[in-house]
């Protein structure tokens, strides 16, 4: 598979391997810090982080978002996340995740491979996220893939359904250092020490 050899050769992976890693899927709008919140986690615990932002500009360097751009994009993310797993490795899957069916995708991954699911639902007030859209619009940084504006954000918003399953909110206006360190903590009692996999 052509994207996702070429996903895997952009993306930095871990080394450490568990014989029971995590899926952490994380679930929120645009700006609600989605992805600074997977990085500090990957900060503290050995994962591989998928940001689907990122995989869409590794295949697709001009996005659309038409309805095919966006099936290639996950399909690709959905294949190698669970190819990790399968091969022991922990994954932070960074996208939206507002849609129950996309979140069900993900659901599918973690039974397949035996991984333990994580669902945080990740959450700011709407002003702290409409200041941060607007920062990104005059000041984009080299390891921001996201293009999501203010638009964006208020389409989504309206077709956001929402989690049924067990999960953590967390609200990234407020200090989130208790959060990390708990769902660390929570995938470390899961999956043990690494392992030498074969």
């Amino acid at each position: 598979m052509k994207d996702l050899d070429f996903a895997k050769q952009e993306l930095h992976t871990v080394s450490a391997a568990f014989e029971c890693p995590a899926l952490v899927v994380m679930s929120g709008l645009p700006g609600s810090g989605k992805t600074y919140f997977s990085r500090q986690l990957a900060k503290v615990i050995p994962l591989t982080l998928i940001e689907s932002d990122q995989i869409r500009k590794i295949l697709v360097p001009q996005p659309i978002y038409t309805g095919a751009e966006n099936a290639r994009v996950f399909r690709t993310a959905y294949t190698l996340a669970e190819e990790l797993l399968r091969g022991g490795i922990c994954v932070a899957f960074d996208a939206t995740n507002l849609i129950r069916k996309n979140r069900k995708n993900l659901y599918k991954v973690a039974h397949a491979t035996g991984a333990k699911l994580i669902l945080i639902e990740i959450t700011a007030a709407q002003e702290v996220i409409m200041n941060r859209l607007q920062q990104r619009a005059y000041q984009s940084s080299a390891n921001d893939y996201s293009d999501a504006d203010i638009t964006v954000y208020n389409r989504l918003s309206s077709t956001a359904q929402p989690i049924l399953r067990d999960h953590l909110v967390v609200r990234t206006d407020d200090d989130i250092t208790p959060f990390v360190a708990s769902v660390a903590e929570t995938i470390s009692k899961w999956t043990g020490p690494p392992v030498t996999m074969p």
